[in-house]
């Protein structure tokens, strides 16, 4: 598991702990660091500038480029770049900076024309795994915050969260649920508020932006095959729905590089990266469509290992493997989406109870649910959208009998036919009651239900839990 210090940061606000005080929270919770990525010192002669004038150079692949380092005058470089966003911001490194590669920049005169320094791509601040595009190009800063303040600071990489450091851990087997980002937060929190007699119950975790609402039905879709799913709808604010296709919506650069340090792979579409941020703060898979896509209805398929979202004539328009089909993917010029949200409900042993799992799972789409509201808030996407709806259980492989009657003899009491119905709607049974036969449909992923005995005894221990919380 990754964690960053700069997101437990971010969400233990102002608090201010130590490197030392994390690792120890570590230790009492038996989480061995495997590996230590400490970028911490690798960026401190790096500057934020903004692009001024860019002109290219006659007979020659390079352009000359005056960028704004806060100075009285702009300074000029020579650089090959083809991708310049004119008053855009950029990562420079001044002479005599050794950047994370062990390069040394140096004052150079280039084509006939002085080049003070070097401006940035990611492949100078060596990150791995990159696109042949990625290596070549710069790296253009977007930022939720006001970088002009930021233009020739010191400390203006911090703002891109790139001087951070990276823990890998090994977290023990049975904690599942430390697999997700905001629980392993909540789980250190209480042992820095134990340890440092610190009030955490304020995590920027917590503190969402307010749900919004908006009559939406998913229209002539038909949505099957899964064990438990959450879908609902979005409206993009007007402004955002451009029509020039040269307009488009970027990933603010702080998100990237903690995606980029999570060892996730940063994809050309901004709804890809959010799903991935969200994946990793809650453990649930989201997927953003546009909603034109899906009128005449969308199937949905599940492996172990992958989701399949897919039109009726079998085109498939999302794999979690392959990522979006080209032709579905939501742009600047999607009016409405639709998310759905994905967590398998599988049954991890004798007493992880089927109601259990479809709470736990529940409860995780509606987090996942209150941080796509967040994320495309920040970005300023949101105009309106409802809260998800969740269909459980749609795959039924076995079907049981029993009856009032043989329940009623097997516990020693009577069960009016209106508690038998809550009973059963409880346990997330979906169920036919005629007369006296009851037929009780089971799902796919409820192994341990397969005769009408396993079915008495599920009910005896929902009972019984009951009982004891009562």
């Amino acid at each position: 598991m990754y964690i960053s210090k700069k997101w437990l940061d971010h969400h233990f606000l102002s608090n201010g702990f130590t490197i030392k005080q994390y690792e120890d929270a570590f230790d009492k919770l038996g989480w061995k660091i495997v590996d230590k990525y400490d970028q911490t010192s690798m960026f401190n002669n790096l500057f934020i500038g903004k692009i001024g004038n860019v002109s290219k150079i006659d007979n020659s692949d390079d352009s000359f480029v005056f960028v704004d380092l806060g100075d009285e005058l702009v300074d000029p470089f020579v650089s090959n770049y083809k991708n310049w966003i004119d008053g855009g911001f950029v990562l420079v490194a001044k002479d005599k900076a050794v950047l994370p590669t062990g390069e040394i920049v140096k004052n150079q005169i280039i084509d006939n024309r002085a080049s003070v320094g070097k401006i940035l791509s990611l492949k100078d601040l060596n990150f791995k795994n990159l696109t042949e595009l990625e290596k070549e190009n710069v790296f253009n800063i977007f930022s939720h915050e006001y970088l002009v303040e930021k233009i020739g600071l010191p400390n203006g990489v911090s703002e891109l969260w790139l001087d951070d450091l990276i823990w890998n851990l090994a977290i023990p087997h049975n904690r599942d649920d430390l697999t997700i980002g905001f629980n392993v937060l909540k789980t250190i929190a209480k042992v820095l508020e134990e340890k440092n007699g610190i009030d955490l119950k304020n995590l920027r975790a917590k503190q969402l932006v307010n749900n919004h609402s908006v009559g939406l039905k998913l229209r002539n879709t038909a949505i099957t095959g899964l064990d438990l799913l959450g879908y609902n709808f979005v409206e993009a604010k007007s402004y955002v729905v451009y029509d020039d296709s040269d307009l488009n919506l970027n990933l603010f650069s702080k998100q990237e590089i903690l995606l980029r340090y999570l060892n996730f792979k940063i994809e050309d579409n901004i709804f890809a990266n959010l799903s991935n941020l969200i994946f990793y703060e809650t453990g649930v898979k989201t997927v953003f469509i546009d909603e034109d896509f899906l009128q005449n209805g969308v199937n949905i398929s599940t492996t172990s290992e992958e989701i399949i979202i897919s039109k009726h004539n079998e085109d498939v328009v999302f794999s979690s493997i392959d990522g979006y089909n080209s032709n579905y993917k939501p742009s600047h010029r999607t009016k409405n989406y639709v998310v759905i949200y994905y967590v398998q409900a599988t049954t991890k042993n004798k007493n992880y109870k089927k109601y259990e799992a479809v709470k736990q799972n529940s409860d995780l789409i509606n987090q996942a649910f209150e941080r796509v509201v967040f994320w495309l808030d920040h970005y300023g996407i949101l105009a309106t959208t409802n809260k998800p709806e969740i269909m459980v259980n749609n795959l039924f492989k076995i079907e049981l009998k029993t009856s009032s009657a043989k329940l009623n003899d097997k516990f020693g009491k009577y069960l009016k036919a209106k508690d038998l119905n809550n009973l059963l709607s409880d346990l997330g049974f979906d169920f036919n009651q005629n007369s006296e036969e009851i037929d009780v449909k089971i799902s796919e992923y409820r192994q341990d239900i397969k005769t009408e005995k396993d079915l008495i005894n599920e009910i005896r221990d929902w009972l019984s839990l009951k009982n004891k919380k009562n």
